[in-house]
């Protein structure tokens, strides 16, 4: 299926285990329904508002693809590729994404509530009000990323380094800060209340240097 063009296909319940989707277009409002889709690869393809529930996605490739509107709820993406893919608005809540790799790239209005980012790179990443939710950040690496506005409200982030990040105006409402490292951040009108870190809740409305 390498560079077809797919308006008006369905692809509901569907075995496209190693299926290949090199730069095809996707139909907006694809739905991918209780497929198999492990190993599937859709390197430089443009997949817009297309939903993938229940499927099977172990391994899924998404290298140098553009996900816009995207959901991937729910989904085991420990071994998925996003290695230079563009991520907006794409909901990837509930998912667990422990030990992925962002490194610098520019996410866009994602959101990451409830999921599972243990240990997850987002180096240099440049996170565009996207949403933490509830998310397990545990030993996640958030260094130097660019995130304004960011909103981390009742996420676990024990151990999770921040050093050099611009993460002014986020939220940390009830995060779980335990042992975690902000040194050198810029944290500006920041709201921890009612946030914890090693035991003490913290309930300084913001903070300002």
């Amino acid at each position: 299926l390498d560079g077809a063009n797919l308006v008006g296909a369905t692809f509901n319940e569907c075995n496209m285990n190693g299926a290949r989707f090199h730069g095809a277009k996707i139909p907006p409002g694809a739905g991918f329904v209780k497929s198999d889709l492990r190993g599937a690869s859709f390197r430089g393809s443009i997949v817009q508002r297309a939903v993938f529930q229940g499927c099977a996605t172990a391994g899924i490739d998404f290298g140098g693809a553009t996900l816009k509107d995207v959901a991937l709820m729910g989904s085991d993406l420990t071994k998925a590729n996003f290695a230079g893919a563009s991520l907006e608005k794409v909901v990837l809540s509930g998912s667990d994404l422990s030990g992925q790799v962002f490194a610098g790239m520019e996410l866009r209005y994602c959101q990451f509530h409830k999921s599972k980012l243990v240990g997850v790179s987002f180096i240099g990443a440049r996170l565009v009000s996207c949403g933490f939710i509830e998310a397990d950040l545990t030993d996640a690496d958030l260094s130097s990323v660019d995130a304004p506005m960011g909103f981390f409200a009742k996420a676990v982030m024990k151990r999770a380094r921040m050093t050099g990040a611009n993460l002014e105006r986020a939220g940390f409402l009830e995060a779980d800060l335990e042992e975690a490292n902000f040194s050198a951040s810029k944290l500006q009108e920041s709201i921890f209340q009612k946030a914890k870190a090693e035991d003490r809740v913290i309930v300084t409305m913001d903070v300002g240097f």
